[in-house]
């Protein structure tokens, strides 16, 4: 996965002599994961069927749920989500 990053950011972390091209990827990465997590923030604002939005480096974690007051878990949607995701 990180390669696959990598090739997005054009960072070829393979003839890197220093840590330089390292260190390149790794603050594009912060800055894309910051970039996705307040996506997933503010769709939360709109989309009433995410919960909760949490998580930190590559593992972000967003909660579906029939009621927020209640944290009623959306089993559904989140399967029908799951197999739309599997292509």
């Amino acid at each position: 996965m990180l390669t696959s990053l990598a090739h997005i950011l054009n960072v070829d972390l393979r003839y890197s002599k220093t840590n330089t091209n390292v260190s390149y990827f790794l603050s594009k990465l912060k800055s894309i994961l910051k970039f996705f997590f307040i996506e997933y923030l503010i769709l939360s604002l709109i989309c009433l069927v995410i919960g909760d939005v949490r998580g930190r480096g590559l593992m972000l974690g967003v909660e579906f749920v029939k009621d927020r007051d209640l944290k009623t878990p959306a089993k559904a949607e989140t399967l029908h989500l799951m197999d739309q995701m599997k292509g």
